[in-house]
This record gives structure tokens, sequence and C-alpha cells, in this order.
């Protein structure tokens, strides 16, 4: 009898183990940290293919969405704990990519990594290849890359086969290296509508309302079988952009991010593996990715916290399509 006993205790002792393993290892990637690799240069030279990232949770807040399978709808339900901080110029953002069969639509398989040049209620704009914003003076992304693309020939860049994500390309021909400004959606902001306004901010307000829109008018459009003259937004976008500016697919190709879609903000590079050669590059071992401010204590905290859990939990790759 008292070997049976303690056969069942260990067996309970066990499975419980086993269970609060499970808790650490999930629990830990939902509301605290988790780790994704680089397969694509877009964010070159910041970050490069063989990369191995810690995306911080807690900064903006860990996202619960339901269902949690994508295939199941393009637009689950989701809920944003408190996080520490906004998203700021410059963060380099990791999120589920915003377009789905032409629209606005969510996809938890198709994840990207950019750099946000724009908030909600800025006004984006490229001048020649460099990166603009009304509401921040210093530079955006990396100045350096943003001189390739300002001396490339026009011939070499009519080459790239991105489309650029405009209003209408008759009375705004923009290109990769010259557009806008754009104004970046924030909650509560209202915009008039003419052609230009509704063919640019035509997928956010299917994608809020649900509902096809027609541009009944040059300053009307039917919802609903209703006609308005203005627009009211009902929720938060951001801008990204590679900081491989000159080959980089983001928000100039595919629009705005709904603030829904974002996954944390990536703060380091835990270490590197050349996808070719298979070997370590022991310089890039927790490189920064802060640009403009300094690393606070509780993002080492969550970097120590992450190298644990992936040394007694093991989970598996995750990767990004950039």
């Amino acid at each position: 009898k008292k070997i049976c006993c303690w056969s069942f205790k260990a067996v309970c002792w066990a499975v419980t183990g086993y269970a609060l393993l499970l808790v650490v290892r999930y629990g830990s990637r939902v509301f605290l940290c988790d780790t994704f690799r680089i397969p694509t240069p877009s964010m070159e030279p910041t970050l490069i293919p063989g990369d191995k990232i810690i995306v911080n949770k807690l900064i903006f807040g860990p996202r619960i969405y339901w269902p949690l399978s994508s295939a199941q709808t393009e637009h689950p339900v989701t809920y944003r704990l408190k996080g520490l901080r906004g998203i700021r110029h410059n963060d380099v953002v990791v999120f589920n990519g915003p377009q789905r069969n032409g629209y606005i639509g969510f996809n938890v398989n198709y994840v990207y990594c950019k750099r946000c040049v724009g908030l909600p209620g800025d006004s984006i704009a490229m001048k020649a290849g460099y990166i603009c914003n009304n509401n921040y003076s210093k530079h955006l992304a990396l100045r350096s890359m943003q001189h390739v693309l300002h001396a490339m020939p026009d011939s070499v860049l009519q080459q790239t086969k991105a489309q650029v994500y405009q209003a209408s390309p008759a009375t705004m021909p923009w290109t990769m290296r010259d557009l806008g400004p754009i104004y970046v959606p924030r909650r509560s902001d209202v915009i008039p509508i003419n052609k230009d306004n509704f063919y640019l901010y035509r997928q956010i307000i299917e994608f809020e309302s649900r509902a096809n829109v027609y541009l009944a008018s040059d300053s009307t459009y039917l919802l609903n079988k209703k006609v308005y003259s203005h627009y009211r937004f009902r929720k938060n976008y951001y801008y990204m952009m590679g900081d491989n500016i000159v080959n980089s697919s983001d928000s100039r190709c595919w629009g705005f991010v709904p603030e829904e879609y974002i996954i944390g903000v990536a703060v380091a590079v835990l270490y590197s593996i050349d996808p070719d050669e298979g070997s370590w590059r022991c310089g890039r071992f927790w490189k920064s990715l802060y640009v403009d401010h300094n690393r606070p204590w509780w993002s080492v905290l969550i970097q120590l916290i992450t190298v644990y859990f992936k040394a007694v939990v093991w989970h598996g790759e995750r990767g990004l399509l950039l």
C-alpha cells in the first residue's frame, strides 16, 4: 500500500510539474516576451538574415486574441493589457501582416519586423528618398540607406517590382522614393472625403465598418446605403518602413498597420547564426536595437528571463516574413 501511495504521489507531482512547465512556456511567450528569426535583408544593416531577436511584449502591452487560428476569421477579437509605454518613433516593431486577400485582415502566420516612422496623428512624406515627419524633427530610420535611395538613378528605381500604396495614380504619381504627405489615422480624428482620401483610406473604412464602401461623388461616399461627406476613425494606425529602404516591402506598399496587429517591440539581437555557413556571429550577441534612448533596466531583465526560459523550456523556431 505504501508503494502504491508513493507511486500515486510521484505521478501527481510529475503531472503538476509538467503542467507548470507548459504554463511557464506559453505564458511567458504570450505575456512577457518571445523570440523570432530574421530570414530576409529588409532591415539591413540593423538586422540581418540569421539574427534571433527578442521581442518585449511588456512595453506596448501583451495582446490576447480569439480565435487563436487566423484561418477561422480575418477579424479576431483582441484585447491588450496595459503596457509600460506606447510605441515611439524609431522603435523596431514586430507585428502581424496587415494585408489579407487585398484587404486589411489578420493572419497569425504572417509576421513582419519594421521600424516605426509614423505614429497616429503624424503626417509622413518621402522627399527624394528621405523620410519626413511633421511631428518628429530627428532622423527616422537609417540616414545612410536613405542617401543610397536618394542617389539611385530613376532607371534602376523603375525596375523595382514593388507597387506603391497610394490614392489615385493619376493625381498622385507616387514612387518608393517620393510620396506623400500621408496622414496616419488616429482614433477619433475626422477627415473630409474627396477622391484621393477615399482611395487612400478606403481599406481602413471597410476594415472598421465591416462593410463595402463606394464613392458617391467627388466629396461623398456611400456606406450601408447612407451618404457621408466625412469619416471619423475608430482605431489607431502606424506607418512602418524597413531600414533597407531600397529593398523593403513596407507601408509604402501595403499601407497602415492597425494597433491591434502589433505584437511587441524588438529590443535586442539574442544571437546570430550565418544561414549560409552555419557559423555563429559573436559580434552580434545581445546587440541593442534602441536608437535614441537608453535601454531601461526592465528591458535587460526581460532579456535575462528570456535566455533562461529558452534554456529551460524549449520551443520551436519562429520566423518572420519581412
